[in-house]
């Protein structure tokens, strides 16, 4: 964020924009693993060992997207190479993020609170609130193997975890969406299929959809989707 433009910005359910971050000393960059590890907890009243957050304040009831981007990729400019990091490996912005390219986030966590922001005293971190429908990983090159972690949550509540050992890809979007098969007014098929069997009596038989739901984790902090 604020390098070579790089910006978050937050839509209400409406569709308005709230909210802007785009400052590179501002709220809301990660500026090493410690700040990773402690989430949205620096500055405040709590004084912790997370980041300083930046607060968007919840008016509508809904869900809010939240796009972290930068502006139009170049492929001249921004198609080079980077350094790779383990997972758990130390890292600070200063000397890991990118700094000349628009293609590479080192870090990133959205995080919902009750009562407050999660830095001030008296607020609660809640879990469960966030979701992804679409999620592009890269790594630089081949010959760098990666064993990632996803979450799936079925319709009914039921919690799965998805790993993925020694893979070697140069990038893997995953894409997914909250109501399975939908027809062309996105409105979600509830039954896939009715047959009516008519002989000496009635039977119906029916095949219900099973609804999935790509969970990205909050980041390594909790271990735990949110």
């Amino acid at each position: 964020m604020g390098l070579k433009g790089g910006f978050i910005k937050v839509y209400a359910p409406s569709g308005a924009l709230v909210a802007t971050f785009d400052d590179a000393n501002g709220p809301g960059i990660i500026n090493n693993n410690v700040e990773e590890d402690g989430g949205p907890t620096g500055g405040g009243t709590l004084m912790g060992t997370g980041y300083k957050p930046g607060v968007v304040p919840a008016t509508e009831e809904g869900v809010y997207s939240v796009h972290i981007s930068y502006p139009d990729f170049v492929y001249s400019l921004d198609f080079k190479a980077f350094n790779n990091l383990d997972v758990g490996q130390p890292w600070t912005r200063a000397a890991d993020q990118p700094a000349t390219i628009r293609r590479v986030v080192l870090a990133w966590d959205i995080t919902i609170s009750q009562n407050a922001a999660g830095n001030e005293t008296g607020s609660t971190l809640l879990k469960g609130r966030v979701f992804s429908q679409d999620l592009n990983c890269i790594i630089n090159n081949n010959g760098n193997n990666a064993s990632p972690s996803f979450y799936i949550q079925t319709k009914d509540g039921v919690l799965y975890q998805i790993d993925f050992t020694n893979v070697d890809p140069w990038g893997f979007p995953l894409v997914s969406n909250n109501v399975g098969l939908t027809n062309d007014k996105r409105q979600p098929y509830i039954s896939l299929l009715e047959m009516q069997i008519t002989k000496e009596r009635q039977i119906y038989l029916k095949w219900w959809l099973v609804v999935i739901i790509f969970m990205v984790s909050q980041a390594r902090d909790m271990m735990e989707p949110v």
